[in-house]
Formats: C-alpha cells, structure tokens, sequence
C-alpha cells in the first residue's frame, strides 16, 4: 500500500498517512459541508459530560453555537487540506497555544478521538462505514500526535525561561481598580515572591477560578500593558452572562489568591518591524493592544504607532486618561478614539476624537502608509468590518493579525 507523507509546521517530522485513508477522507468532504455542525454539536454533547473536561469550556460557546460551528469548520478543513497540512500551520499553532494554556494532557487527546468517532457514527448511523470511521480514526491519530508534539515544545519553552513554570501558579490580586462602568483591572503578584517570565506583548493568561459551589472554570484574559515591578496586570468586562468575568467583578477584592498558568497566545507584536503600526481595537478588545503600545513607547518611543480605539461613550471607555498620557510622553504615538455616542460628559478634542463608527474614510485617513502592520481585537463584526475597510484602502492580508475572544475561526480575514 502507498502511503504519502505530511508535516505540519511546528510539529518537527514527517508523519504517514496511507493513499487509501486519505482517499477516504476527503470522500467525506461533501457529507461534513452538509452535516459537519450536527456532528460538532453530537460531540459536544458527549465529550463534555466529563466534568473535567467541561471546565475547559465556556458554556456560552455552546448555547450560541459558535463553538459547534468553528469546530466544524476545522474538521472540514482538515479533511479538505488532508494531503498539504502544512496549508493548516497558522490554525494548529493557534489551538496549540490555547492547549497549552488551559492544560490538556496528551491521555485526553483519547478521550476526544473516541468521542469524534462516535458523534460521526450518532449522525450519519449506516453512512459511517467502517472503512470511513478507520480512516478518520487513522487521521485523528495523526493531528493529535501533532498537537501533542508541538504542545509539548511549547510548554517546555515557556518552562525553560527565567521564571517560567508549568501548571497553575498562585497569584495575589493586590490591586482592583473600576476602568470604566463596565471593565476592572485586577494587578497580580506571584505570591511565591519569585521572578516572572518574559511574555511576547499581546498574549493572555489563563486563570482557574473556583466558584461558591466548588466547580472550576478556565478562563482566558490577556495581559493588558507590560510587567511593571514584577507584577501583572489583566483587564477584564463584566459580560452578561459571563459566569467568569462575573466572579472576578463580584468576588475578588485585594488579597484574593487566583491560580494563573503561564503566559500563552500566537498573537502578539513583531517588536523589530520597521513599517508604521496601527493597533485597532473596540471596547475591551484594546487589552492585548495596551501590553504592545507601552512595549513599543517603552523601547521605541520614536517609532510611528497609531492607537485607534472604538467605544459606546466615556463610560465604558477604559485607560483614556492613561493612553492621553502616554501619547504625550512618546513622541511616535498618535491616538484616534472614536466615541459612537458620546455621553453628556465627553468632549470631542479631550476624551475622544470623533464620533460614529471607524468607517472606511476614516480607517484610510488614519493609514500614514499602506505598507503598515496591524494589529486588531474587538468584536467579531467589529473586526470584519474593519478587514474589508484595511484591505480595500490597500493594506496586504498577511500585514493584518487578529485575535478574537472566545472561540475563533478564519473568517476574519476570509471575509474581507
């Protein structure tokens, strides 16, 4: 039997997958189009009625169907790109980092492969024959090996540096501060006394939070400005149904010992380019922007860097006054915030602007040059908008990097 070899970026090897498997499963392709979220969904269903497992997830990610609906768009993929799975680095790099961040271990990769088989066989009952659910047994095994290959480099790495650890790390919150009506600041300290690592501007933490009736939840934040006096400092919104970001709103007060794993996220500022920077953001999706912009006024103070900035009113307007200061000691820095509708408070020319949206007029006037990085995180209409506008003034795809919060797919960019 013929077998072809495939590698993905990162994973450092060549693994083998046979002719025939990859035959079966791009045979597949038309079936997961059709009935790719209904398996996602089935998966879900089973993967997490293991309460371990569970604590990994947002449950608001399923109720709303993203999750299902990212999932199935990188299983079609990888059945799509089943025989160039280098054309899938960026997305394995991406997963890989929130593995790590939230601790899966290679003996759960089982648990899921078992559970993915067994949705497919629930949806598509006869369809699912055996020679299918072998082939996809075999490619499953095969991305899981790359996952835990590359999950491991990356937990040893971060490991390795001075004051790097693995697992969960105590933290003191010796800080709460009210940002706006909506967004707090928590200030962390390891409680150990020891040094923190270096972290690359623009990654999150992940913290372990145990609520009153005892479950945990695993909860992503990014790291909002740079290490000062070996502290951290993460910024978190108050979300609706928020069960994470509620706790931390109504239960930590100064003195609360939260549990962090280490810095993690594919996300973050190339500090050496020599093109202008614009750092766009929208409401708290300026928190991974600010540990880039007091990095870049830190070390390069001259260098061209425009904050543009997207919120309701002065309100919810967090680290206003803050950014104003940093503008007016870095000579390299210009702001641009946008307020859609300004409160009775705000004054255009003080705390903000302009007023409305970023719409491509604007985005095009802010551009000092076309050849520029960007830097985005907001909402995800928010960001789409935004691609369409960056593109169409003429700024390259690959110049745009992203992050979303919560569950993430490719359509950011895909969509411009």
């Amino acid at each position: 039997m013929h077998r072809t070899q495939a590698r993905v970026e990162g994973s450092g090897e060549f693994r083998m997958l046979s002719d025939a498997t990859i035959t079966l499963v791009k045979a597949t392709v038309p079936v997961l189009r059709t009935h790719g979220e209904a398996i996602t969904t089935r998966f879900y269903e089973r993967l997490l009625a293991a309460p371990e497992i569970a604590a990994m997830f947002d449950p608001a990610h399923q109720r709303d169907g993203s999750q299902p609906r990212a999932l199935a768009a990188a299983v079609l993929a990888y059945a799509e790109h089943i025989d160039n799975l280098a054309a899938l680095a960026g997305a394995v790099e991406r997963i890989a980092h929130k593995h790590v961040a939230v601790q899966v271990r290679p003996e759960q990769y089982d648990v899921v492969g078992a559970n993915l088989l067994a949705a497919i066989s629930d949806v598509l009952g006869d369809a699912a024959t055996p020679p299918i659910l072998a082939a996809w047994g075999e490619a499953y095994g095969l991305l899981a090996k790359v996952f835990i290959d590359r999950e491991a480099a990356l937990a040893g790495e971060v490991a390795a540096r001075p004051g790097g650890w693995r697992g969960f790390r105590r933290f003191v919150v010796e800080a709460v501060t009210e940002e706006s009506r909506v967004i707090k600041s928590f200030l962390l300290a390891p409680e150990d006394g020891e040094a923190l690592p270096d972290f690359a501007p623009g990654q999150y933490l992940t913290l372990r939070l145990t609520r009153p009736d005892g479950t945990q939840l695993l909860r992503h934040y990014s790291l909002a400005g740079r290490a000062a006096n070996g502290r951290w400092r993460i910024a978190v919104k108050r979300e609706p149904e928020g069960r994470g970001s509620g706790l931390l709103h109504d239960t930590i007060r100064p003195g609360a010992v939260l549990e962090v794993a280490p810095p993690a996220g594919d996300f973050f500022l190339d500090t050496e380019t020599p093109r202008p920077i614009l750092l766009l953001g929208a409401g708290v999706g300026q928190t991974p922007l600010l540990a880039m912009v007091e990095t870049l006024a830190a070390t390069r103070p001259d260098h061209p860097v425009i904050w543009a900035h997207a919120a309701i009113d002065g309100e919810t307007h967090a680290f206003g006054a803050h950014l104003r200061a940093l503008a007016e000691a870095t000579p390299g820095l210009d702001l641009h915030i946008a307020y859609e509708r300004p409160g009775a408070s705000d004054r255009v020319g003080v705390t903000h602007h302009s007023v409305g949206r970023f719409d491509a007029e604007r985005i095009a006037g802010l551009l000092p040059d076309r050849e520029i990085d960007v830097y985005m995180c907001g909402p995800r209409a928010f960001q789409k908008a935004q691609a369409r506008h960056l593109i169409a003034a003429g700024v390259a795809p690959a110049n745009i990097r992203y992050e979303l919060f919560g569950v993430t797919d490719e359509a950011i960019l895909g969509a411009a």
